[in-house]
C-alpha cells in the first residue's frame, strides 16, 4: 500500500494540474480512494481546453522528447524553428 509520495516525483506526473498536495492527500488514504480520486482528477484534465500556445508548447516538446532521445545533438531550439518553418507552410 501507498502511503505518501514525495513532492518532487509527485509535481512532474501532475504537469500543469498542480494538485500535488491533493494527490498526496489521495494516496494518504490508501490505494482504493486513490482509484477512485485519480479517476476524478482524470476526469477533470479531460475537460481542460488548451489554447494554441499550450498545444504548439505540448507537440514541441513531445517532438524534442522523441527526438532526443535517439540524438543528443537535437536541440528544442531546432525544434521550434522546425515548427516554425511547417507553421509557416500552413498559413
Amino acid at each position: 500500500m501507498i502511503r505518501s509520495f514525495e513532492p518532487a516525483f509527485v509535481y512532474p506526473l501532475l504537469g500543469t494540474l498542480q494538485e500535488h498536495l491533493a494527490f498526496c492527500m489521495m494516496a494518504e488514504r490508501g490505494e482504493g480512494s486513490l482509484t477512485k480520486d485519480l479517476q476524478e482528477l482524470v476526469d477533470r484534465a479531460r475537460k481542460i481546453e488548451m489554447t494554441p500556445d499550450q498545444l504548439g508548447e505540448q507537440r514541441r516538446s513531445f517532438a524534442y522528447g522523441n527526438t532526443h532521445i535517439e540524438n543528443e545533438r537535437i536541440t528544442r531550439e531546432m525544434v521550434a524553428d522546425l515548427d516554425a518553418q511547417l507553421h509557416a507552410k500552413k498559413g
